[in-house]
C-alpha cells in the first residue's frame, strides 16, 4: 500500500476523533432544519394562499369602492335628472299605447283628422320581455359577446287629411312625440271634398323604435363615460313634446275607445 494513501486514512481517522462532536453538531442542525420545514410547508401553502386571495378580494373592494362612488356622483347628476325623459323618448317595451295617444294629441294640435290606420303589434308584452331574458343569458355566459340588436321598431300605417298647413303642421309633430318616431314613406296628394273644398291627404308609414338592449357591467370595469355627444343628445330629447299620457294603475273594461274615430278601426 502506497504511504501517501495511508497517510490520508490517518489523518482522516484524526480529524473524525478530533471532530466528532462539531459533526454530530452539524449533522443534528441540519435535520432540525430538515424537520422544521417539512412541518412548517403543509401550514405554509395555505397561509399564501389566503395572502393571495386577501390581496384579490383588497383590489375587488377598491373597485367596488370606486365604482359605488362613481353611481353616487351619476345620482346627482343633470343627466340622471333626465332619465325620465329619456325613458320616456326610447322606452324598453313596446309602447302601443303611449303611441296611439301622443298620436291622437298630435291630431287635436295641428287640427287634422286621422282618416285610416292601420298597426300590428304582435305580442306586446312577450318580445320585449324575451328580448331581456336572452341578453340578460348571453351576457351571464358569454360577458364580452354583444347583442347587435339594439332596439325594435312599431311599424304603423295611417292616413291623415286637413288643409295643408294643417298637414304640415301634423308632419312636423309626428316626429317630435314620444316615442321617437319617423316618417319613413310619405305620400301626399291634393283632394276635393263634397262640398268643394280642397284637402290635403298624406299616406304615412311611421317607425317607432323602442330599447332592446340590457346594460350590463362587470366591477373591474369603468362606468361608460358622457361626452359632448352624449351631451348632444340629452339636449335633443329634452326638445321632444311632452307627452300628457300615464300609464293606467287599474284593469278597466273590455272595450277599447277609439281615440280616432276610424270606422271599422279594431285593434
Amino acid at each position: 500500500m502506497p504511504k501517501t494513501k495511508v497517510k490520508s486514512d490517518q489523518n482522516f481517522k484524526l480529524f473524525l476523533n478530533t471532530r466528532r462532536h462539531l459533526l454530530l453538531a452539524i449533522v443534528m442542525i441540519w435535520a432540525t432544519v430538515a424537520l422544521i420545514f417539512f412541518a412548517i410547508k403543509p401550514q405554509l401553502s395555505p397561509i399564501l394562499k389566503l395572502r393571495s386571495n386577501l390581496e384579490t378580494e383588497r383590489k375587488q373592494y377598491l373597485e367596488l369602492t370606486k365604482k359605488i362612488q362613481d353611481l353616487n356622483n351619476i345620482k346627482v347628476s343633470d343627466q340622471f335628472l333626465k332619465k325620465d325623459k329619456v325613458d320616456e323618448v326610447l322606452p324598453s317595451h313596446k309602447p302601443i299605447s303611449e303611441l296611439l295617444f301622443n298620436l291622437y294629441q298630435t291630431m287635436n294640435s295641428s287640427n287634422t283628422n286621422i282618416t285610416a290606420l292601420s298597426i300590428n303589434p304582435g305580442e306586446i308584452a312577450s318580445e320585449s320581455a324575451n328580448v331581456l331574458i336572452e341578453s340578460s343569458a348571453q351576457a351571464s355566459q358569454n360577458p364580452t359577446k354583444k347583442n347587435n340588436k339594439k332596439y325594435g321598431i312599431l311599424a304603423m300605417d295611417l292616413t291623415v287629411i286637413g288643409s295643408e298647413p294643417e298637414v304640415d303642421q301634423f308632419l312636423d309633430l309626428v316626429e317630435r312625440i314620444s316615442p321617437l318616431t319617423s316618417i319613413v314613406e310619405l305620400s301626399i296628394k291634393l283632394k276635393t271634398n263634397r262640398d268643394d273644398t280642397k284637402v290635403t291627404e298624406a299616406q304615412l308609414l311611421l317607425n317607432t323604435y323602442y330599447y332592446t338592449q340590457v346594460i350590463t357591467t362587470r366591477v373591474e370595469e369603468e362606468l361608460p363615460s358622457i361626452g359632448e355627444a352624449e351631451l348632444k343628445v340629452f339636449d335633443t330629447v329634452q326638445k321632444f313634446t311632452p307627452s300628457e299620457f300615464k300609464k293606467p294603475d287599474t284593469l278597466e273594461g273590455a272595450n277599447i275607445e277609439d281615440l280616432f274615430g276610424i270606422k271599422g278601426f279594431e285593434f
